[in-house]
């Protein structure tokens, strides 16, 4: 059986929209590979000709996956926002300044 041909819209599929964390991209990405799959002409024919074992996913398995997917965007975007952490920098940068305001205050004589 011939590779399934992707559309234009497949260009970001899921797996790369969703990690960047934008809810609406996200949701659109699914929009938009459901979409896609209603008119796969070679699914349909797949479906329609094989007994197969390929291990090719039915649509139910794409609206199970995507529905799960879109209840856990939800549920990110429900959480607080994280507090941001420091970075080995700023803490660095947090450790020296005493001994930096130590020397300053040294050496102009005070």
């Amino acid at each position: 059986m011939p590779p399934r041909t992707r559309s234009a819209k497949s260009v970001n599929p899921i797996s790369a929209v969703v990690p960047k964390g934008d809810l609406r991209d996200s949701l659109e990405a699914i929009r938009d590979r459901l979409a896609e799959e209603t008119n796969d002409t070679l699914w349909a024919k797949h479906k329609r000709e094989c007994n197969c074992q390929c291990g090719m996913g039915d649509g139910r398995l794409l609206v199970a996956l995507t529905k799960r997917l879109s209840e856990v965007l939800a549920e990110i975007a429900a959480l607080p926002d994280a507090p941001a952490e420091a970075s080995d920098l700023d803490k660095l940068a947090d450790e020296l300044a005493p001994r930096r305001a130590t020397r300053r205050t040294a050496a102009s004589g005070l």
